[in-house]
């Protein structure tokens, strides 16, 4: 299973380490660990939209336009698309 992590935090978490108790190691290098996961491509969650704040939400009506339907305004789809006005 992936597990998507926040990379200043587990840069956070290896720099948090101790030394190395003998002062060098091959193993042990933090410079290499942080190195190799700046390298790891990042994965960019889609950032959810609820329904209150779709373009296709009818604010006096608590309907989705799209699929034309009553909603809750904290219902959200694939299809939403965030307002700009954000009234």
């Amino acid at each position: 299973m992936k597990k998507l992590i926040y990379l200043e935090d587990a840069i956070k978490a290896i720099m948090d380490l101790p030394d190395c108790p003998n002062g060098y190691s091959d193993t042990y290098d933090k410079a290499r660990v942080i190195g190799v996961l700046e390298d790891v491509p990042s994965a960019q969650p889609e950032q959810q939209t609820r329904c209150a704040h779709c373009k296709r939400y009818d604010l006096h009506n608590h309907r989705c336009k799209w699929w034309n339907h009553g909603v809750s305004n904290v219902d959200w789809c694939s299809y939403s698309e965030r307002r700009t006005d954000e009234h």
